[in-house]
């Protein structure tokens, strides 16, 4: 007999098994009920650890939860138990970075519900969805997308073009396509999973980051608002989603520059999840880098540091040290010490997060990128030009793979690679790449919500170059776009 699995995940283990149990068609089976029981006991385990954000921790239980539901059903190696201890073993190695071990056990549950439920089963959906994510959460954008695609189809041809289903795999695709830089067809899936779901928080919440992602910030507010007004009617005030809305309002607030505004909605998510979560959970690290990358901002540094430092303690502890969240914090403390002058501090952190995300993601993907751009400006600093020159240069080979030569991504890159032009005394180089980065600015339009900024800086380096008029006429469009901002 086949179950759906969507209720097994929520640690009820025991409840299914004594149902189980009860069913006329086990009756003739010779179950070891104790060693049931013990699975039941261990698979709650992992998942207790799991909630408090022990991720390495609940990693054991979850590990010895499969091995004992593959020795109790030896007879029945697809048994919805045992495929239910595999999914969870699966996420706790998704969730520690350890994508190549996951991978294996995605794909045999993808197979295992083709093979019993047909091609076309919400099962099959569902496991479509978090292969998915997996490839996506490596970079594997071109292997994710026609996976959701095909769960989105599954939902339309079971529940109806017009259903809740339909508006969850909507905002898997646009998840999906936040990342991969297709900002316009994400939230055009994000609309749609909200005409769809009007009073649903997690379709508006996701539309404002789509629009956040896009650079659209002030559109991406109402949707931060509106999430956040149906979360605190609906679970109270001090709910973790609520801090999850929250914490998206004030890094919009932060992008827009207004920082009185930022502070009080990152605390107030930061003593949420303290008191949810606990005080070590990955979650209290993101409200920490929140408020941190603000003090960094305001030029408070000595505020940002201590909050840094605990945000990649907590991460450390709770993902392991070679997770991909851990070389976010230490990308984030390099470029703390770089801002001060610090550069022997800061380039052990870039090298560090370098060789996580390379050996996390591969070679090429985005986040690879920032560890290189933040080793490039050390080594820029200290005067090592030809050890910045290779580290610019195959950052920029990387962006403009992920997103395409006139990205607006692209143009930080271009500036650091032009500075060091500047600094080398190639001159002519550094003007070509000033004129790239105008040229891609022009084709992203005053839309782009860094246009003026980016706009000021090109200005300022050809300043440098003693070409006062082109500074000049970029100094007055960048007043133009703020304007109209």
């Amino acid at each position: 007999m086949r179950r759906s699995k969507r209720w097994l995940n929520t640690g009820a283990l025991t409840i299914v098994l004594m149902v189980v149990w009860a069913s006329p068609l086990w009756a003739n089976r010779h179950y070891d009920y104790s060693q049931l029981d013990r699975l039941s006991n261990i698979n709650r385990k992992s998942i207790e650890l799991m909630r408090k954000g022990k991720h390495q921790e609940a990693l054991k239980p979850a590990e010895e939860a499969l091995r004992l539901a593959k020795k109790i059903y030896i007879d029945d190696p697809d048994h919805d138990t045992v495929e239910v201890m595999m999914q969870n073993l699966a996420f706790r190695y998704m969730n520690l970075g350890r994508y190549s071990e996951a991978e294996p056990l995605f794909k045999h549950i993808l197979t295992t519900d083709e093979k019993l439920t047909g091609p076309n089963d919400p099962e099959v959906a569902r496991s479509l969805r978090n292969l998915a994510n997996l490839y996506a959460a490596q970079g594997r954008y071109a292997e994710a997308e026609p996976l959701l695609k095909r769960a989105l189809a599954i939902r339309e041809k079971v529940f109806g073009p017009g259903s809740v289903q339909v508006a969850w795999s909507l905002n898997n695709l646009a998840a999906l396509y936040k990342k991969m830089g297709r900002d316009d067809a994400a939230i055009a899936a994000h609309k749609e999973a909200i005409r769809l779901m009007p009073d649903d928080a997690l379709a508006h919440h996701k539309s404002g980051w789509a629009y956040y992602k896009k650079g659209k910030y002030t559109e991406a507010e109402p949707y931060f608002k509106r999430a956040l007004a149906i979360r605190e009617k609906a679970l109270g005030s001090n709910h973790r989603d609520v801090a999850s809305s929250l914490n998206g309002l004030g890094w919009t607030y932060y992008k827009q520059g207004q920082y009185a505004k930022v502070e009080p909605l990152h605390k107030r998510a930061l003593a949420i999840r303290e008191k949810a979560r606990g005080r070590n959970h990955p979650d209290v690290a993101s409200s920490l880098n929140g408020l941190g990358w603000l003090y960094y901002r305001r030029g408070q540094y000595a505020k940002a540091d201590p909050l840094h430092k605990r945000a990649l303690a907590i991460r450390e502890k709770a993902l392991g040290p070679d997770h991909p969240d851990v070389a976010s914090s230490l990308n984030g403390l390099g470029w703390l010490y770089y801002k001060q002058g610090k550069y022997a501090k800061a380039e052990p952190l870039h090298k560090r997060a370098l060789a996580i995300y390379e050996n996390a993601f591969g070679p090429d993907h985005p986040d690879v990128s920032y560890s290189l751009t933040g080793l490039g400006e050390v080594s820029r600093n200290l005067g090592r030009y030809t050890e910045a020159e290779p580290l610019f240069k195959r950052a920029l080979a990387i962006r403009e793979k992920a997103f395409g030569p006139d990205h607006p991504k692209v143009v930080t890159v271009l500036r650091n690679l032009a500075k060091l032009r500047f600094a080398q005394g190639q001159l002519a180089e550094a003007e070509s790449l000033l004129k790239r980065m105008v040229e891609i600015l022009d084709r992203a339009g005053p839309s782009y919500p860094n246009a003026a900024k980016e706009l000021e800086r090109v200005a300022t380096l050809y300043e440098k170059l003693g070409k006062y008029d082109e500074a000049g006429k970029l100094l007055v469009r960048a007043d133009r776009i703020r304007e109209r901002q």
